[in-house]
């Protein structure tokens, strides 16, 4: 375990399960949290069963097939998890996670190996019927892509269950708002989701 103080990141390392705190008493960083991870411990992350990271913001579980795509990086990486002001009415919060080495998305939604990621974070107040959603799109008009897999989790909190890295809206039922078209390559990867045919073909890459 590393890490002193009671605002000082911390670790451990129990049976192949990594876990990082990064959690403060001083009520910083309650929007956004990035874990910075070197090049070489990124590597090693191969041989981890489980990587957890703790914030303030939520909490970012990554299992060992998606550790396996992490540690397959020529560079450092970042993990980050934000709470974004969720504009459109249909929201009740709104939360981005990425796992980046430079530009590079580690799990993409066009791949199919990416394991899975667990997101844990509070649950908004008076909602009734709390579901997860991927959303694309701007704060401000969402275009709800795919219910997700949900758990009630310790402390009145919600764990989300992903297979890639995107933004997540959690929403009081079932949005109205939902994807009208999908632009895919050549190769039948997904390359955008529009809320309007007309956006979708402005977007196609010839």
């Amino acid at each position: 375990r590393v890490g002193t103080g009671e605002n000082q990141p911390s670790g451990s390392n129990e049976n192949g399960e990594v876990a990082i705190d990064l959690t403060t008493t001083t009520g910083t960083n309650d929007t956004k949290a990035t874990l910075n991870v070197a090049e070489d411990t990124a590597q090693s992350l191969g041989n981890a069963e489980g990587l957890t990271v703790a914030t303030n913001v939520g909490t970012v579980q990554l299992n060992a097939v998606a550790l396996d795509k992490v540690a397959q990086t020529t560079n450092d990486v970042a993990i980050t998890i934000e709470k974004k002001t969720a504009s459109a009415s249909s929201a009740e919060a709104l939360y981005t996670v990425e796992v980046k080495s430079g530009d590079k998305n580690l799990l993409s939604e066009s791949a199919t190996d990416n394991g899975t990621v667990t997101i844990i974070v509070a649950k908004p107040a008076d909602v009734e019927d709390l579901q997860a959603w991927y959303v694309v799109g701007e704060t401000d008009k969402l275009v709800y892509v795919e219910k997700l897999k949900t758990a009630d989790a310790e402390d009145g909190k919600i764990a989300i269950n992903i297979n890639h890295l995107s933004m997540i809206a959690l929403t009081n039922g079932t949005p109205d708002a939902q994807e009208a078209a999908v632009v895919t390559d050549s190769n039948g990867a997904v390359t955008g989701r529009y809320a309007t045919l007309n956006d979708a073909i402005k977007n196609v890459t010839n």
